[in-house]
């Protein structure tokens, strides 16, 4: 198969730098640490993603004005997210989470997705052979997705289902990362409209890991 970038290269010193450091961390194909998924993610190099912005300020400034989703990135110690939240809410929630030791420069936002348009979301992998998926077709966050619909399907069954679901592109982009962490696990979702930052797919690729 012929190697595909699948990112946006940007003419900036800074960002150069990062993603010098992440080839570097990524040399052995493997994604070991949450944080490199992070860093490979909000560049651009997992793939489709939702709008991010790092600051309020940033999101005002993008005059974006719809739902947003809160999350931590940064620093150790517990996985925080919360889903559809106005701008107007936004400040409430950092100061709560300043007030539980998370600092504002560790959080990060995007664009909530338009979860009653999902086809489907999930986690596969091809490490151990035939392709492996993990999968829930309920119209929700995936991590309560999970807990209400879970399924499996592997080899030619899982590549049909996901074929099925994903646009040509997207399906496409879902090769790239295969062959380029062949022994990662994927997460993904797909929803029935275009969504993300590059145009013309319906697939956000969340985390492609080894951790």
């Amino acid at each position: 198969m012929k190697k595909r970038n699948i990112g946006y290269f940007k003419n900036d010193a800074k960002w150069l730098d990062s993603f010098r450091k992440l080839i570097v961390l990524t040399e052995e194909k493997r994604i070991l640490y949450k944080q490199w998924n992070y860093d490979l993610y909000l560049n651009g190099l997992l793939g489709n993603k939702p709008r991010t912005w790092n600051s309020y300020e940033e999101i005002i400034k993008s005059d974006y004005g719809d739902l947003i989703c809160v999350r931590r990135i940064h620093g150790t110690g517990e996985h925080k997210v919360e889903y559809n939240i106005p701008l107007n809410k936004i400040h409430k929630i950092i100061d709560m989470w300043n007030d539980c030791g998370i600092e504002t420069s560790q959080i990060t936002f995007n664009e909530s997705m338009p979860d009653d348009c999902l086809i489907i979301q999930g986690e596969l992998t091809n490490f151990r052979g035939p392709l492996e998926l993990c999968y829930s077709r309920a119209r929700k966050p995936m991590i309560n997705g999970f807990k209400e619909d879970r399924r499996f399907a592997e080899g030619i069954k899982a590549k049909m289902l996901l074929k099925s679901a994903m646009d040509s592109s997207s399906f496409a982009d879902l090769e790239v990362l295969l062959e380029t962490y062949p022994t990662s696990t994927i997460e993904f979702s797909t929803w029935s409209v275009n969504v993300g930052n590059i145009p013309n797919r319906n697939t956000v690729f969340w985390e492609v890991r080894n951790y």
